[in-house]
């Protein structure tokens, strides 16, 4: 299946990570944008195909890994945001504040899993509030990008608006990151 261009288009400049799944079993990355490049250290040659679950190497996340599971197997979770310990390629570990969210087509059938990736780790208040206001701006212009194409992003903006309590959550996760593989 291949990607409306006007989204791509839109997704390389965005100044937040992102990238595009298929809802194909495995979920298999098809697209990642230059600052989910920067972020992990991996290009897209070598993820496209597989599963961005390769980025949570054998950390645990047991209970975000059944969010995320809930999310891609229910079609009333419409989008969810959530920490995870992940690996840039060179294996230095970081929490990232997943959020995640389907484009639907006309139908409401899901045809992408679009996510953004933002390292919490060793974060600043002001560069999470930059990060909210970029995703922000992200997510309130796709839609008018996706129109054309018969596509709707799922979810809403208040997953967004209500990252308090993530963010919570991912310092707790990083002090644990901090003991355990630092």
């Amino acid at each position: 299946m291949s990607l409306p261009p006007q989204l791509l288009k839109y997704c390389e400049s965005a100044t937040v990570a992102i990238s595009l799944a298929s809802t194909e079993y495995g979920e298999p990355l098809l697209y990642v944008n230059p600052s989910f490049e920067q972020l992990t250290g991996y290009n897209g040659t070598e993820l496209y195909g597989k599963n961005c679950r390769l980025l949570q190497k054998n950390s645990p996340n047991t209970e975000n890994r059944k969010k995320i599971r809930d999310f891609i197997n229910n079609d009333d979770i419409e989008s969810i945001r959530t920490p995870l310990i992940n690996f840039k390629k060179d294996n230095t570990p970081f929490v990232n504040l997943l959020f995640m969210s389907k484009l639907k087509n006309s139908i409401g059938k899901t045809e992408f899993l679009f996510a953004s990736q933002f390292n919490v780790s060793h974060t600043y208040p002001n560069m999470i509030s930059n990060y909210e206001n970029n995703l922000e701006n992200t997510l309130t212009n796709i839609p008018s990008i996706i129109r054309n194409n018969n596509l709707i992003l799922s979810g809403s903006l208040s997953v967004v608006a209500n990252a308090a309590a993530t963010i919570a959550q991912a310092k707790i996760m990083l002090d644990q990151i901090d003991a355990s593989y630092i």
